[in-house]
């Protein structure tokens, strides 16, 4: 490049800090607590992007929760179970759900862009950090469906999705103060409001 870009935007993802169900609410600068495959995989993606400082004057990373978007990834299946009255908490109900709204994700890659001061690791998650259970009977409560009692046992869901299960049996609250300082507003903070929008 014959001159210096102005940012450079890369999408990380909140299992940096490993795989893990804890209480203790997470933040940029917790670092790998759980030695896993997408803890390290995230590191080594953002070791990727810290490369290109060397040609842009900024370096961002949005470490991106569960995208809720009416069109694609969790929600339209999640809706579909709930639809039938099968929404139901998976193993434990315990682990936290990290989620963002998609208008949100897209705004704040927006405001990355633009934002002179924005620069290094951000957390992209909302303010409403629900259990699995919790989630998931928001969800029914919205659609106006039942929600199951009984949970979907972990070893199914392992046999459904083999080592990427994890994601869905484990979760940590992951803090996303750092990006709000910037100046960032989310327009979607609240998990019932969100299911409202979408649906």
């Amino acid at each position: 490049m014959p001159e210096k870009e102005k940012a450079f935007v890369s999408a990380s993802g909140v299992n940096c800090y490993g795989t893990f169900t804890s209480d203790k609410i997470l933040h940029e600068e917790s670092g790998i607590i759980k030695n896993d495959f997408l803890a390290n995989l995230c590191a080594e993606w953002e070791k990727a992007a810290d490369q290109f400082s060397d040609i842009s004057d900024r370096v961002v990373c949005l470490r991106t929760a569960v995208v809720l978007g009416k069109n694609g990834g969790t929600f339209p299946f999640l809706r579909k179970l709930t639809d039938l009255n099968l929404g139901a908490a998976v193993g434990s109900g315990k682990q936290w759900m990290n989620w963002i709204h998609l208008e949100d994700l897209v705004n704040l890659y927006v405001f990355a862009l633009e934002k002179p001061t924005v620069n290094g690791k951000y957390n992209a998650v909302a303010d409403d950090i629900p259990t699995n259970e919790k989630f998931m009977k928001t969800l029914a409560r919205t659609l106006c469906k039942f929600f199951i009692s009984v949970h979907v046992p972990a070893f199914l869901i392992t046999l459904m999705f083999g080592e990427m299960s994890i994601i869905l049996l484990h979760g940590s609250r992951v803090s996303n103060k750092k990006i709000k300082s910037t100046g960032f507003d989310f327009q979607y903070d609240n998990l019932q409001k969100t299911f409202k929008t979408l649906i």
